[in-house]
């Protein structure tokens, strides 16, 4: 499955990267699907809050490791999320969606 999570982590000075909040929005069994999802900010995922977004595949199991990240970061200018690089502040850091 393909998990949708969606994330505010500050950029304030002093705390940079520091993970405020977060919130699964759903999943889908297809990564297209799930990419879609983002790319028309369904549910408004972004919520005037949230400015992170990744996608995660997990798969079924107890303690099953994510297998794959897409992540995003949003764009003010573009309104919508964006295709970015995996954030240094999010190493070692696996299975957002489920916690």
């Amino acid at each position: 499955m393909y998990f949708l999570t969606a994330m505010h982590v500050s950029s304030e000075a002093g705390f940079e990267g520091v993970q405020n909040d977060d919130r699964c929005f759903g999943y889908y069994s297809d990564k297209q699907d799930a990419m879609q999802a983002a790319d028309v900010n369904a549910a408004d995922m972004h919520e005037c809050l949230y400015n992170f977004l990744l996608i995660e595949k997990i798969p079924e199991g107890i303690h099953a490791r994510a297998e794959e990240e897409v992540w995003y970061a949003w764009d003010d200018g573009l309104s919508g999320w964006v295709h970015t690089e995996k954030p240094a502040w999010s190493n070692n850091i696996i299975n957002w969606s489920i916690g």
